[in-house]
C-alpha cells in the first residue's frame, strides 16, 4: 500500500517528466518604449535631497496577442519551473499583478511604480491632488464654488505629466530640516503650454505634503471642494481667481480651456468618508 511520501514522489516525477517534454512559448512582445521623463523635455534641475519614485510610461492601447508555441530542443526543466507547475496543481491561481500605477493628480498622467505603500485611504500618492473649476450655482452642478474636474470634460488633462520625487537619505544635500524632506517629497508637473504660437513644455514643482509652516509661508488655504455629492475641505494650492496667481495655473487653464481653475490637495483630517460598500467590521470593533 502506497504511503503519502510515495504519492508525493510519484507526483513530482510526473511533473518533472511533463515539463521535460513540454513545449516552450516564445517570449511575450516587448512593452512600448517609455515616454521621455520630464527632465529630458524641459531640462529642469532635480529637486534637492530627492530621488525619483516610479516612472511615467507612454500610454498605449494594445490588443493581447495569443502566444505562439514552437518546438524546442528537449531540455531539463529549471527548478523554478517545477515549483511553478506544482503550485498550479496545488493552488488555484486567480490572477496576477502585471503592473501598478498611481495617479498623484486625478485624471492626469499616471506614474508606474514597482511597489506602493497602502494607507487607510488607499495607495500613497494616488489621487492626492485634483484640479477644480469654479461654478456659479446652476442646474448642472447644483452648488456654488469649486468642483473637481476630470477627463470627461477636459480631455487635455491626460497630457499633463507628473513625477514623484521622494527624500533620498543618500543625497549629498540631504538634511532632516531640508524643505523637500519635511514635505515628504515633491511633485514635478509638466504640461504643454502654447506661447506666441509655439508649443513648449513647461514644469513646476509643489511640495507633496506641506507642513503647517510651509502652508502658512506659501499662502495655502482651506476651501470647500465639491467631489460628486461630498463637499470636504481641501487645501487650495493655487487658483486663477487668487491675487497674483502663479503662471503655471494660468497656463494650464488656457491649455485645457476651463473658465476658472484651481489645484487642490487632500487636507489632513478632512479626508472624504466613503460609505459605498464599506468593508464589514469584525464583531467587537
Amino acid at each position: 500500500m502506497s504511503t503519502p511520501i510515495q504519492w508525493i514522489l510519484i507526483f513530482l516525477l510526473l511533473a518533472t517528466t511533463a515539463l521535460f517534454l513540454c513545449y516552450r512559448t516564445q517570449p511575450p512582445p516587448a512593452e512600448p518604449p517609455a515616454e521621455k521623463p520630464i527632465a529630458e523635455k524641459a531640462s529642469p534641475e532635480n529637486p534637492r535631497a530627492c530621488k525619483q519614485y516610479g516612472s511615467s510610461p507612454q500610454p498605449s492601447i494594445s490588443i493581447p496577442q495569443p502566444s505562439i508555441k514552437t518546438r524546442r530542443w528537449i531540455r531539463l526543466p529549471e527548478a523554478w519551473e517545477v515549483w511553478q507547475f506544482v503550485q498550479a496543481k496545488l493552488w488555484q491561481i486567480v490572477g496576477s499583478v502585471d503592473s501598478l500605477y498611481v495617479h498623484p493628480i486625478k485624471s492626469c498622467r499616471a506614474v508606474r511604480v514597482e511597489w506602493a505603500e497602502v494607507l487607510s485611504t488607499g495607495l500613497k500618492y494616488d489621487r492626492s491632488f485634483t484640479f477644480a473649476e469654479f461654478h456659479d450655482r446652476d442646474s448642472v452642478v447644483g452648488s456654488t464654488g469649486w468642483n473637481f474636474i476630470t477627463q470627461r470634460k477636459y480631455g487635455n488633462l491626460a497630457n499633463i505629466c507628473v513625477e514623484i520625487w521622494v527624500p533620498d537619505s543618500n543625497s549629498t544635500d540631504y538634511s532632516s530640516n531640508q524643505a523637500n524632506v519635511l514635505s515628504e517629497g515633491v511633485l514635478r508637473v509638466g504640461y504643454p503650454a502654447t506661447d506666441s504660437g509655439s508649443t513648449a513644455f513647461k514644469t513646476f514643482e509643489i511640495p507633496y505634503n506641506p507642513t503647517n509652516d510651509q502652508i502658512s509661508e506659501m499662502g495655502y488655504t482651506l476651501e470647500s471642494l465639491t467631489i460628486w455629492k461630498d463637499r470636504p475641505d481641501a487645501l487650495l494650492i493655487a487658483s486663477t481667481t487668487g491675487i497674483n496667481p502663479p503662471g503655471w495655473i494660468k497656463d494650464i487653464q488656457a491649455y485645457i480651456g476651463s473658465k476658472h481653475l484651481a489645484l487642490f490637495r487632500v487636507a489632513a483630517g478632512h479626508e472624504r468618508e466613503l460609505l459605498i460598500s464599506p468593508p464589514l467590521k469584525s464583531s467587537g470593533e
